[in-house]
């Protein structure tokens, strides 16, 4: 069995395959957390949060949901907060973990911080996050600050990155690379890792480039958005292309069969149309 998978069954009691949700982030147009503090915020969220969680109900699946919790950092939230949002979301998965995403854009790795910054940064929210089962270190454009993440989280971790066609990650790091620096670097090997924030064929083009390596069954999930641009293009402001739903969800169910990857979800562009089509192509 795959490590990766493995970890995640024994955590998570789920048998793949699983679904994850799409980027509430995006689907709100801004960061989701300032809406847990009023009634129609919360109700927003909800009816977000209830679609996915229905989705999978129907097919009969699990899913993987995460506290909206990316940018909750000392920069941005107050404390308790993160651990608010934790409490929010578990109302519609038993399945649920928290989000850490980079201290600046998450496609630049220019803006990523060094290991040891990512340390001092990043701790106060990773105190804040005690109390979840996992977080996943999300939309990483670099290894360093995932790396520095991962030695501080008190929780087991999944790193997810932004790769290339050629199966790098923004900073020009091959992932296999990063996956092997990590597991073997931090302080707290992660549980596994993930990619998100790529279109479904520029995943499977990452995928491939893995060849045999060992690093594919360290790989737990994948999130695809709907955008044919390469990353490397991206800005946090872009608007992502609407792909065709069906084409989504059989892309993505096809990232599932041919490499195993036990969780797939949607990220940017995605709505539960996507969430719904692919879950019912996974039960298909």
């Amino acid at each position: 069995m795959d490590s990766a998978l493995f970890d995640c069954k024994k955590l998570l009691n789920i048998d793949p395959p699983a679904i994850t949700e799409a980027a509430v982030w995006e689907r709100v147009g801004g960061d989701p957390m300032p809406l847990l503090d009023t009634a129609e915020g919360r109700e927003r969220l909800a009816r977000i949060y209830s679609e996915y969680a229905d989705a999978a109900a129907r097919a009969d699946l699990p899913i993987i949901l995460f506290a909206p919790t990316w940018r909750a950092n000392r920069d941005h939230a107050n404390a308790s907060v993160n651990a608010a949002a934790l409490d929010f979301v578990r109302r519609f998965s038993r399945n649920v973990g928290a989000l850490m995403g980079p201290r600046g854009d998450c496609y630049s790795p220019a803006a990523a911080l060094t290991r040891d910054d990512a340390r001092q940064f990043h701790r106060w929210q990773a105190e804040q996050l005690a109390t979840a089962e996992f977080v996943l270190v999300s939309t990483m454009p670099a290894v360093s600050e995932a790396l520095g993440i991962a030695d501080i989280l008190p929780v087991p971790c999944l790193v997810s990155f932004v790769i290339t066609a050629e199966g790098k990650l923004l900073d020009g790091t091959p992932l296999a690379d990063a996956i092997a620096r990590i597991d073997d670097e931090a302080l707290r090997t992660p549980l596994g890792y993930w990619i998100n924030c790529v279109h479904p064929e520029t995943a499977i083009q990452g995928l491939e480039a893995l060849g045999d390596s060992p690093a594919i069954g360290r790989i737990a999930g994948v999130q695809g958005n709907t955008s044919r641009r390469d990353p490397r293009l991206f800005s946090q402001t872009v608007d992502f292309e609407a792909d065709p739903v069906a084409d989504f969800a059989d892309r993505m169910a096809e990232i599932h069969r041919r490499f195993s990857i036990p969780i797939v979800g949607g990220c940017c562009g995605t709505r539960s149309a996507h969430i719904e089509a692919l879950a019912q192509r996974l039960r298909s």
